[in-house]
């Protein structure tokens, strides 16, 4: 039982050392640490047996093991080089900041690689390989036109007898989206005009009005 003891500890104490050793400083090439070796020994019992006992019989085996200290190496960790940073990359869209709807953010980025040399063994680059940068920015809203509404008449038929000409409009909003924010505002017009063709017969008093041209033709009568 104590045997089993003490190799319990002399494991652990090995083990401990190791790490310690492993994580001290390492310079190039290869570091050099103790570290233990599992040897299997056998020891196997015999009796004698056989015709007269001139043979010995093997009765069993027993198995142990020897911890053996030796000397083992392992590389370095090499570190890295970085390379140049990467161009900026273009701003990105205006992002909405909570609690805020005109403020907002936009960042853009550039990367470098650890590449320069690659590290080896495990080792690494010191530092970030990105960069980012923020700004704030305005949310700006352009308006952009609403449909057109039907078309309404503005004004009386000019001619009170007969055909005559009248004023129609018809109008649009800035509101699909309306503009906020700071932005821009519809271009164009908000009114449209145009002059649509009337007939009246309202103060013909007895005159003979011409009826509007049909846009179906009269059907011609037969005789026979």
């Amino acid at each position: 039982m104590k045997v089993a003891w003490v190799l319990l500890f002399f494991v652990i104490f090995t083990v401990c050392l190791e790490s310690i050793q492993s994580a001290s400083y390492c310079s190039t090439g290869t570091k050099a640490y103790n570290c233990p070796k599992k040897w299997k020994w056998v020891t196997t019992y015999y009796k004698a047996c056989g015709w007269l006992w001139r043979k010995r019989c093997k009765t069993g085996s027993k198995y142990w093991f020897k911890y053996k200290q030796h000397t083992c190496y392992k590389y370095c960790p090499v570190r890295g080089g970085w390379s140049s940073w990467s161009r900026w990359s273009s701003w990105s869209s205006c992002s909405s900041v909570y609690g805020s709807h005109c403020i907002g953010d936009q960042f853009k980025r550039r990367k470098r690689y650890c590449n320069n040399p690659r590290p080896k063994n495990g080792g690494s680059c010191y530092g970030s390989g990105t960069q980012v940068t923020t700004r704030s920015c305005m949310r700006k809203v352009n308006g952009n036109w609403s449909s057109w509404s039907s078309w309404k008449s503005a004004s009386p038929c000019s001619s009170s007898c007969g055909r005559g000409l009248k004023l129609v409009i018809r109008n649009r909003s800035c509101t699909n989206p309306s503009p906020r924010c700071g932005g821009y505002y519809c271009h164009g017009s908000q009114t449209a005009y145009k002059m649509n063709v009337c007939y009246d017969q309202k103060y013909c008093r007895g005159k003979a009005l011409k009826s509007a041209p049909s846009s179906k033709a009269p059907k011609k009568s037969t005789q026979r």
